[in-house]
């Protein structure tokens, strides 16, 4: 019987394994080897993406996170349950990791995965658009979150266009 659990290593993937290192720039530290990305098909469903919380450095990360009990598109697909939690490390404002559990976790695995691969900055991931209504929206609620707990200033500093004016 196959396991429901699918993760870069192994044949699921017709392409192959993800390509190669992750290098983050100078004093972002480095993530060796293909990003870490599992899924479990069940419901909900379950995703652990790049560094997981047993693995981080608590002095170093900041996490955001949104609870999708209240998430609007969430609760009109009548599957209003599921945590996300994303990883930020401290010094660079970097997205290092995520887990989640809850509707299509999936899709947001995918996102989460390029954007810690490219070494995003939560800066960098806010000034991307987003739809409405859709569940990336809670993504975008947990990386505000997060945004808010590193206090970026400077070139860290988010450009929200969602909260901008006329949105």
């Amino acid at each position: 019987m196959e396991t429901p659990l699918k993760t870069q290593e192994g044949s699921w993937n017709e392409t192959g394994p993800v390509s190669g290192e992750v290098t983050r720039d100078e004093g972002r530290g480095e993530l060796p080897g293909p990003l870490p990305l599992a899924i479990a098909f069940t419901d909900p469903q379950i995703a652990l993406v790049g560094r997981h919380y047993a693995q981080l450095d608590p002095d170093s990360v900041e996490i955001g996170q949104i609870s999708f009990s209240r998430q609007g598109r969430a609760i009109v697909m009548d599957r209003a349950a599921g945590l996300l939690r994303v990883y930020g490390d401290r010094e660079s404002c970097a997205i290092v990791g995520a887990e989640f559990f809850g509707p299509r976790a999936e899709h947001m695995a995918h996102l989460l995965a390029w954007i810690v691969q490219e070494g995003l900055p939560v800066s960098k991931v806010l000034e991307m658009p987003v739809y409405h209504p859709v569940l990336e929206e809670g993504m975008r609620t947990a990386l505000r979150d997060l945004a808010r707990k590193l206090k970026l200033a400077g070139p860290c500093r988010p450009e929200d266009f969602a909260a901008a004016p006329g949105s």
